[in-house]
């Protein structure tokens, strides 16, 4: 869809469409999978909230290889009119392909017009998962765990009840499966007796407190029929599991951040033996550009969650320390923090080594010590140093070539003699007396009108540096060059605190930043 407005007005003319078919006929398959599926795609998509992702989770308890023929023939009656070129199951974790075909996806979307750009954008599709395979509890037990403010989907779809009222539908309900044998029944005027709840699944009927809680709903809510029963259970049965399994995504979603990428230090100079201008007199340092292998290849090797998700009981005596690192069972810990001012400055820096920069899998560091290359060497298993030139200066051994999680010499064993930082991206680092890096401007410009003598003017005086380039664009199929001016230094950085007269830099909350 375009955007929310149109999804809204799409997903309710597909239940005013589902409503009228179901008021004409009652349908052929399992009781309410129409409902049940427009619920779902309604609620998880987050329609009354925001559009943020270009895919729909349609999720239960039941999305696997049992149900999936039931709920794409009831997909084919609900989007009849629609453009159904896909699916994407998820339900093996996800269980296996909907379709004969393997590699076909599938996805509702509007019907696409001859000019129409960027159609794969404007799609909605749909993933097939088992929120079962995520959380392996009865509904009823999930939604215990769940406080009442928490039930905002619910609540938004049920917003004029009582209190009382609304604490009926905050617990999974109950219904007479196998005694609705033909579509006759689902006009019953009275609730059935106890004994029709009977399931052969279980070999009993349901306890006497879940029938008086069916009785009470039957009797608060003016149920006229069990048709309409069924209508009133299948929705807070899938509201209930919306407004669960979106509590835990978010819960995992806010425990996921992006690589770190900042400055913490914006000059340095290294002084060391294998340089030309080395100063005896002075510390011997290095500065050391180093990437590990293949991060999120090494992360996903890892043990990572994959069945077995439980609430801890006694939250309140949880001790993290007693966690084995090597434990076979992972915790996830929603905590709140205390940073004492005192160790503001203790996790900033060791004695002799001093992080420059960092970017996600890689980091610039300021290392003082006699000889860096004869400390790698004897902690060789941490390094992979496979494109070290064959007869290096070091005598560094080839080694670990492209193990993942290893850290890796960017420059391959050529001295860095200077670092310069004047924001996020935007940095100078001449190896051997070259290489300078800008991020936003052209490779060529940067080569050829901006030296490292720029970078440490624009750090030290403050000021913003501008070049002209030229760029080729496109509007509306006609391409044209164009000649702009750009900034390509700027000294000033918003991700960490500048401090005044100096080229350190403190994190957003020392203690040390004025107020």
């Amino acid at each position: 869809v375009a955007n929310l407005a149109d999804c809204l007005a799409w997903l309710q003319r597909c239940i005013e469409r589902l409503e009228e078919l179901c008021r004409a006929k009652r349908p052929r398959l399992a009781v309410g999978h129409r409902q049940c599926l427009v619920a779902r795609i309604a609620r998880l998509a987050g329609a009354k909230t925001q559009l943020e992702r270009r895919f729909v989770h349609v999720g239960g308890e039941n999305a696997s290889e049992d149900n999936r023929s039931l709920v794409w023939r009831e997909i084919d009656a609900a989007f009849e009119s629609r453009v159904l070129t896909g699916a994407k199951n998820l339900s093996r974790l996800v269980r296996s392909q909907i379709t004969g075909n393997k590699n076909k996806k599938f996805f509702c979307d509007r019907t696409k017009e001859k000019n129409e750009k960027n159609f794969n954008k404007n799609c909605v599709k749909l993933r097939f998962i088992d929120s079962y395979k995520f959380l392996s509890a009865s509904l009823d037990k999930l939604a215990s765990y769940l406080k009442k403010e928490k039930l905002k989907i619910v609540r938004s779809e049920f917003s004029t009840l009582s209190n009382e009222e609304f604490e009926l539908l905050t617990r999974k309900g109950v219904f007479p499966y196998e005694y609705v044998d033909c579509v006759e029944k689902l006009d019953d005027t009275r609730l059935p007796p106890r004994e029709s709840f009977y399931s052969s699944l279980t070999g009993d009927t349901v306890s006497e407190s879940d029938y008086a809680h069916a009785a009470n709903v039957w009797q608060r809510f003016s149920v006229r029929t069990l048709g309409e029963y069924s209508d009133l259970y299948l929705k807070t049965d899938i509201l209930l599991l919306a407004d669960i399994f979106e509590n835990f995504r978010e819960m995992i979603e806010r425990g996921i951040h992006g690589g770190l990428s900042q400055c913490s230090d914006r000059y340095a100079q290294a002084n060391n033996k294998y340089m030309r201008s080395y100063d005896p007199s002075k510390p011997s340092s290095y500065l050391m550009y180093y990437d590990v292998n293949n991060l999120y290849g090494w992360a996903m090797c890892q043990p990572l969650p994959y069945a077995d998700f439980q609430w801890v009981e006694d939250a309140a005596n949880f001790d993290v320390s007693a966690i084995a690192s090597d434990s076979p069972t992972g915790y996830i810990l929603k905590v709140d923090l205390e940073y004492p001012q005192h160790l503001h400055d203790r996790h900033m820096y060791r004695d002799k080594c001093k992080i420059m920069y960092t970017d996600t899998d890689s980091l610039i560091y300021h290392i003082e010590c006699e000889d860096l290359y004869e400390t790698m060497k004897r902690d060789i298993v941490r390094f992979d140093t496979s494109d070290y030139p064959a007869n290096n200066a070091y005598g560094m051994p080839l080694a670990n070539k492209k193990v993942p999680g290893l850290m890796k010499d960017e420059n391959n064993g050529t001295i860095m003699t200077e670092f310069v930082e004047l924001r996020v991206k935007m940095y100078a680092l001449p190896v051997d007396g070259k290489d300078t890096k800008a991020k936003g401007v052209k490779s060529n410009v940067v080569a050829r009108t901006i030296t490292f003598v720029d970078y440490t003017r624009c750090l030290n005086e403050e000021i913003e540096m501008t070049r002209r380039q030229s760029c080729i664009r496109s509007k509306l199929h006609e391409v044209y060059t164009i000649s702009e001016s750009k900034i390509v230094l700027n000294p000033y950085d918003n991700k960490r605190y500048v401090v005044p007269d100096s080229t350190e830099t403190l994190p957003w909350g020392h203690w040390r930043i004025p107020l």
